[in-house]
């Protein structure tokens, strides 16, 4: 049980792992769709003499063809009784402002974590096959819940909606 162990950030409350990001099936139909959204979008950017434009959908295509062809990495996840760890990065429960979870499985099983500086971007975490309920309790000893959220990001959704 991972409650037992200890890390160099004290105790280890709860741990697991996640992968670094979603492969969502996609079929030819979806290939095809974004293939001519993106030649659209390439000619628009040669006819509107554009060229930065073209360059950042060249560099799209080419991030997602090798995005493809390779595995997600997994990620290791632990809370602590000091903080936070993801993969090799640690967060300190002081810089962190607030959680929530959205959990609506099978989609949706995500913790959102927010820091205290308005610039750092949220920490989204995969819940996997965790009891969210158990996640919860013990994070509430250490941070607040934003109680007004309980659904995923508008961007995690429209990246889910459109298999990004």
């Amino acid at each position: 049980m991972p409650d037992e162990k200890s890390t160099d950030h004290g105790a280890l409350r709860a741990a697991w792992e996640f992968p670094e990001y979603v492969m969502y099936p996609r079929s030819k139909r979806w290939y095809a769709t974004v293939v001519i959204i993106g030649g659209l979008a390439l000619i628009y950017a040669v006819a509107t003499a554009n060229p930065l434009f073209a360059l950042i959908i060249i560099m799209v295509g080419l991030i997602m063809v090798l995005q493809r062809r390779r595995q997600p990495g997994r990620i290791r996840f632990g809370v602590t009784e000091d903080g936070l760890e993801v993969g090799r990065d640690f967060y300190a429960f002081d810089d962190l402002k607030q959680f929530w979870i959205a959990y609506r499985p099978p989609e949706v099983k995500k913790l959102y974590i927010q820091f205290k500086a308005g610039l750092r971007p949220m920490l989204i975490i995969s819940l996997e096959n965790e009891n969210p309920l158990r996640v919860r309790k013990i994070l509430l000893e250490y941070l607040p819940e934003d109680t007004e959220r309980e659904d995923e990001t508008t961007t995690e959704a429209l990246a889910r909606l459109l298999k990004f």
